[in-house]
């Protein structure tokens, strides 16, 4: 019971898992992450390009613990992708906007058709992140810090799915 909360990978017969478990009362349920998982899911389901994590099991109990396990998946954060992206834009603008006199003319129109594949790309993405959130307002923390990014598919997959505030202080007084 000292441990407020885990969060683990759990690989059987060649398949994996993650399992999060929380012991803290007001925050979310395993029960209600399945539960809201599923209805995201649903009204979801006319996008190609969004699904929620796989879930498997929800479980909560009176005393205030609490367990959800889902599909692993191995894909980076949104946030990470983007952080990623924003950061290859950037470095392209400094390589592109740095005078060379040796730069040919194709160069400079192949560093700027990559630049504008790159661009499109970031907002591609926010336009979906702000589709998400459109369809699905009542969710909080609806963020690509809860969204997993697979690039080869161009599919986000969300998770940690609440519709009440999840913050470890969400209920403390001073």
């Amino acid at each position: 019971r000292g441990m407020q909360f885990y969060h683990l990978k759990l690989d059987i017969d060649g398949k994996s898992f993650f399992v999060k478990s929380e012991f803290w009362e007001h925050r979310g349920k395993g029960y209600e992450e399945a539960s809201n998982a599923e209805e995201a899911r649903e009204r979801l389901q006319e996008l190609g390009w969004v699904d929620t994590v796989e879930y498997k099991f929800g479980y909560q109990d009176d005393g205030g613990q609490t367990f959800f396990i889902s599909e692993w998946l191995d894909f980076p954060l949104l946030r990470d992708y983007m952080q990623e992206l924003r950061s290859k834009i950037e470095n392209l603008l400094q390589v592109h906007n740095a005078w060379q006199s040796d730069k040919s003319a194709e160069e400079w129109e192949r560093e700027l058709k990559e630049l504008e594949v790159l661009r499109k790309q970031e907002q591609v993405l926010e336009e979906k992140m702000e589709t998400i959130q459109k369809i699905l307002p009542e969710f909080h923390d609806l963020l690509s810090w809860n969204m997993f990014y697979d690039e080869k598919d161009g599919k986000i997959y969300l998770f940690d799915l609440f519709k009440k505030p999840q913050g470890i202080y969400a209920n403390w007084t001073l």
